[in-house]
């Protein structure tokens, strides 16, 4: 799961499998997002500022079994 705190962020999700896409812009108070297994994803901040500030948390350990790189957006990959 993760929320951004400060800036505004764009985000990319896609499931490794399926090939669904979302894109979204997320700012302070927006929501929290949960990321379900096989799906990457890539943030780029868009703040005027020049910080963005996400935070990414979770109750259980991360899946290594679905940890590996994917190429989200514009030739970055997740996990970097």
């Amino acid at each position: 799961m993760f929320f951004v705190t400060a800036g505004r962020v764009y985000a990319v999700f896609e499931h490794v499998r399926t090939k669904e896409r979302r894109e979204m812009t997320l700012k302070p108070g927006t929501k929290v997002l949960h990321v379900p297994p096989w799906v990457s994803f890539a943030t780029r901040n868009e703040s005027d500022s020049d910080k963005a500030v996400v935070v990414y948390f979770s109750n259980l350990p991360l899946r290594s079994a679905d940890s590996f790189e994917h190429v989200v957006l514009n030739g970055q990959a997740s996990g970097e």
